[in-house]
């Protein structure tokens, strides 16, 4: 992503940084609420030659009428990157980002940044560390989003698939953040 917006939000997250004794935290970044740093690192963190960029998602699966709001705040817009990759369905999104239904996932669409809520920001990141996770275990891009489908012997999975625990139940998706953060740290 090389536009305008990717810029302020890279200046963005510079200027705060430079304001921060030691080394901030996700966590430190969420509490700040201001949207503009989220994205900056983001995109500082998915920006790197090698990695895949769910900003984009160029050729990485069809996109969604949900994906073509143009106006869609980046969070949401790297969201529909990573629905992409993943190819999920409309249920799998609100799933994901544990929202009540279709016309919730469909109202943020339409939320400026700021007015995005804090969980699911938290739950975008979690699901941006996923995708993170899959790229540096898997360098292939379709092999790293094809492992989200594909049944696991893993005892967390129990022959299910990853997706399927990440939208089973609210507290999924940390564990299958908890799963690949072991399997990439061998820990």
């Amino acid at each position: 992503m090389v536009d305008h917006d990717a810029e302020l939000f890279l200046n963005k997250l510079e200027e705060w940084l430079a304001t921060q004794e030691g080394r901030p935290t996700v966590a430190d970044i969420i509490r700040t609420g201001n949207f503009a740093i989220l994205a900056g690192f983001v995109l500082r963190i998915f920006g790197y030659p090698g990695l895949a960029s769910p900003v984009d998602g160029a050729g990485r699966g069809d996109a969604t009428e949900c994906d073509n709001n143009a106006s869609a705040n980046p969070a949401m817009r790297i969201f529909a990157g990573l629905a992409r990759a993943w190819a999920l369905s409309f249920d799998e999104r609100v799933a994901l980002l544990c929202v009540s239904s279709s016309a919730e996932l469909a109202a943020l669409q339409k939320l400026t940044m700021k007015d995005v809520p804090s969980n699911v920001v938290e739950r975008l990141v979690i699901l941006l560390d996923i995708f993170k996770a899959l790229n540096t275990l898997f360098p292939v891009h379709a092999r790293a989003d094809e492992w989200i489908r594909r049944p696991s012997t893993a005892s967390l999975f129990g022959g299910r698939s990853p997706l399927w625990v990440m939208t089973e139940s609210p507290d999924g998706i940390r564990s299958v953040q908890r799963y690949l953060q072991a399997e990439v740290w061998g820990s």
